[in-house]
């Protein structure tokens, strides 16, 4: 059974299509879930295909297998200090963690 969580009100389920490339289970603050590796379909012979990870709380099939499942994006904020390697000063570098989550 998919998660059940309902979206933010303004936050639309995105359906993902691609081929399971791996499968693993892993605990954490939220619980047991299941950590799909997927890779998309590439738009030509000549691009690589794109690859993301996408949790749910059951698994969604095994290595090979079509994913084909609504999920819902999310993420937070990040930030990292760095050093200039010409000024040698240092900064924050701001960025996000992004996530999908499977609702259905």
């Amino acid at each position: 059974m998919a998660d059940t969580k309902a979206a933010p009100q303004g936050v639309q389920p995105v359906r993902i299509v691609g081929r399971i490339e791996d499968v693993r289970r892993t605990s954490g603050v939220n619980g047991a879930a299941f950590l799909h590796l997927v890779k998309l379909p590439a738009p030509d012979a000549f691009t690589s295909p794109n690859t993301v990870v996408i949790r749910s709380v059951d698994r969604c099939g095994e290595p090979g297998q079509t994913f084909d499942q609504l999920v819902q994006i999310g993420g937070f904020g990040r930030t990292y200090q760095t050093t200039d390697e010409e000024t040698g000063r240092k900064h924050s570098v701001k960025t996000a963690d992004n996530t999908l989550t499977v609702v259905g």
